[in-house]
């Protein structure tokens, strides 16, 4: 799971992912950056939290540009190079476009989680882009959904939690 909203971070985006990563039956790995909002930047927290979990927690540094999606993104290639990755799970439309670079390179399907204000706030043609190439889209509410429908992503594609 690629994201860049995890606990020890508290808000309802955290709490969602967190639950899915507890509660799956799955081998699953979350990467997610040390600092995010709503979290001060402290490694020692950071670092107990993730040991104290059931799965596996990889942390990678945030800086203010959007360079750690890079970094994100050059761990992510390393590891579906040497593991067998089943899919990738985008926690963000944010790192949506890890997920469709993964899936050109390796064939490894993604999966994106919508929360809402994200799909409002810009329109963009990557963003439609990454969400009609994506497995599975899944949405908090039906709003969400007729929003994906209108940028082109396929009915069959879009799962409402």
């Amino acid at each position: 799971m690629l994201t860049p909203d995890f606990p020890p971070a508290v808000g309802g985006i955290q709490k969602l992912l967190y639950n899915y990563a507890k509660y799956t039956k799955s081998d699953l790995t979350v990467m997610a950056p040390f600092s995010q909002a709503g979290m001060p930047d402290l490694p020692g927290v950071v670092k107990s939290f993730d040991k104290t979990q059931g799965f596996k927690v990889l942390r990678i540094p945030k800086s203010r540009s959007k360079l750690w999606v890079l970094v994100m993104l050059l761990k992510v290639i390393k590891i579906a190079a040497k593991e067998k990755l089943v899919v990738l799970f985008c926690g963000h439309i944010v790192v949506g476009p890890i997920g469709y670079i993964v899936k050109k390179l390796f064939g490894i399907p993604y999966i994106i989680y919508i929360y809402g204000l994200e799909i409002f706030i810009t329109e963009s043609k990557i963003k439609s882009f990454i969400l009609r190439h994506a497995l599975i889209v899944f949405v908090i509410n039906e709003f969400c959904r007729n929003r994906l429908l209108k940028l082109g992503v396929r009915e069959d594609n879009i799962k409402k939690l």
